[in-house]
């Protein structure tokens, strides 16, 4: 049993090709971004309890938060359905490799992971510090919950947006990288704001 929580973080080099990236930026660049509306975790709810999920209207420091394309996006077309689906097929080699490595009888698989959610931090764009208690994912027909968290890099030609976690631990990124961890408590991370250029990333949640 690992006891180290920095071992449960799984970082795949070159997980995307760069052909694969720019063609994905190239449609992406073209697309239409909706805003980001961060959401956070209410501390003391005396209506629901603890940890009761509530949207957060501030913005940190004042910065923007990313843009966002996902599956409900006005703008989502074949081509993003594509990229999607190119995406979401290596990721079961990926979990794969992630989940086998650790050779625990009670941790064997997953259920599915989530459509792609593409990313896109402008200049003074950034994440603020959380945790992916993604409950909003599993409100419908899906039921479940966010177990592991899949963050990928499509480009490096920007300055700034540092992947963290931990408060301090930067994650380097490089195009086509991608990286899963547990979706919980013990995993927060943020991202740095975007000083020059834009940086494109998307996210999935497998369950």
């Amino acid at each position: 049993m690992k006891e180290n929580i920095k071992d449960y973080l799984f970082h795949k080099k070159r997980f995307l090709s760069i052909d694969f990236c720019e063609y994905a930026l190239e449609t992406l660049k073209k697309s239409q971004w909706e805003n980001h509306d961060f959401t956070g975790y209410e501390t003391n709810d005396p209506e629901h309890g603890l940890g009761w999920e509530r949207e957060v209207k501030s913005k940190p420091s004042g910065n923007a938060e990313p843009e966002f394309i996902g599956f409900q996006s006005p703008d989502w077309n074949k081509d993003h359905a594509h990229i999607n689906n190119v995406i979401i097929n290596s990721l079961s080699k990926a979990l794969t490799e992630y989940v086998r490595s650790f050779g625990y009888k009670w941790f064997d698989g997953w259920n599915g992971y989530s459509v792609i959610k593409f990313l896109k931090y402008a200049e003074s764009h950034q994440m603020a510090e959380h945790c992916d208690h993604i409950s909003s994912l599993f409100d419908g027909n899906v039921k479940g919950i966010p177990m592991l968290s899949i963050v990928g890099q499509l480009n490096e030609d920007f300055e700034g947006g540092e992947f963290v976690m931990w408060g301090d631990q930067v994650i380097p990124f490089e195009a086509g990288d991608v990286i899963i961890f547990p979706s919980n408590f013990m995993y927060p991370h943020r991202v740095e704001p975007v000083t020059k250029g834009a940086r494109y990333s998307y996210v999935s949640w497998a369950y």
